[in-house]
Order: C-alpha cells, then sequence, then structure tokens
C-alpha cells in the first residue's frame, strides 16, 4: 500500500531559450513533461518565445502556435536540452508560428522549417535569419535552475526513517 503512493511521473521542466543569429533574437522557453533522455512530440508540453529583429518584435506560444519535432534528435537532461546536428536523416525541432513566419527551429536537411541545410534558423514576419553549419550536438536551451526530482528510493528511504522516528518516540513513552 505504501509503495502504490511512490509511483508519480516527474515533474514538468521548463527550459529557457536564447538563440542569437545576426540581428534576430529568440528567447523565452519551452517546457517538457519531464522526460529525460530522447524526446518525441508528445513529450513537449507548452512554450512561449519572443522573437525579434532590428525592427520588429513578435511573440509567439503554445496552443495558438505549433511544437514541431520530426526524428528522434532532440534529448533533454535534468540542465538542458541538447539537439543532434549531426544526423544524416531529416530531422528537426521547431517552435513556429506558420501564419505570422516567426518562430525558431533547429534542423539537419533541406528543406525543413524552408532551411538551407543543418542550421538553427529564426523566422520573424517572413524574413529568416540562419546560422552557419553546425555538425555537433549542441546544447539548444537550459534550466536556469536545474530542478530535483527525488526518486522514489528516495522518497521510500524518507518514509522508513519517519516511520522509525515515531516507533522510537513511541517505545521512549512506554517504558
Amino acid at each position: 500500500m505504501l509503495s502504490a503512493g511512490l509511483v508519480s511521473r516527474a515533474s514538468d521542466i521548463t527550459y529557457n531559450i536564447d538563440q542569437t543569429i545576426g540581428t534576430a533574437h529568440a528567447v523565452g522557453t519551452v517546457t517538457t513533461d519531464g522526460t529525460i533522455g530522447t524526446l518525441a512530440g508528445g513529450n513537449i508540453v507548452g512554450f512561449s518565445l519572443t522573437v525579434s529583429d532590428s525592427s520588429t518584435s513578435d511573440m509567439i506560444s503554445s496552443p495558438t502556435s505549433d511544437a514541431v519535432l520530426i526524428g528522434n534528435d532532440l534529448t533533454a537532461t535534468s540542465t538542458g536540452l541538447f539537439f543532434n546536428f549531426g544526423d544524416s536523416a531529416s530531422a528537426g525541432f521547431g517552435l513556429t508560428d506558420p501564419v505570422q513566419q516567426n518562430g525558431i527551429c533547429f534542423v539537419t536537411q533541406t528543406g525543413l522549417c524552408i532551411s538551407n541545410g543543418v542550421s538553427i534558423r529564426i523566422g520573424v514576419d517572413g524574413t529568416y535569419y540562419t546560422s552557419s553549419t553546425i555538425s555537433d550536438v549542441e546544447q539548444i536551451a537550459s534550466v536556469s535552475t536545474p530542478t530535483a526530482t527525488p526518486e522514489p528510493s528516495s522518497i521510500a528511504l524518507l518514509g522508513t526513517a519517519v516511520l522509525s522516528s515515531f516507533g522510537l518516540i513511541r517505545k521512549r513513552r512506554l517504558a
């Protein structure tokens, strides 16, 4: 019965995105469901992003905009999000407003997010700013203060300590 209460899902993790390409800037947050390791589209639970250049600034966010994940090149740790730009398969991760053509994309192939190849691309009102070619795994977002998620075994150990303390107190009162 005690172990039934120990099974739970990890807490959501919010990562900070801060990317600059030329005069374009994308800053904001992306929130995952707490999954550590390779992420799928369903692991992205929300985002809020401001994209700007020297003349325009616009905010996009879920659910009115799209979080798109193609392939398995986005991984999460307790401290950051990482994208594998070195994958030869078509893969991409984008936070975009397709109507206004605003957002940010991390891509491995030409054609995804209207990209010219392996790059980071920021779109601001139909103007696209593209990074130079990237060929490694790169951190694309970070957690400002890493969140500690207790493991079930740690919670069980704490519960055992509390129960033992109550037992000792009761034993002393009865003696």
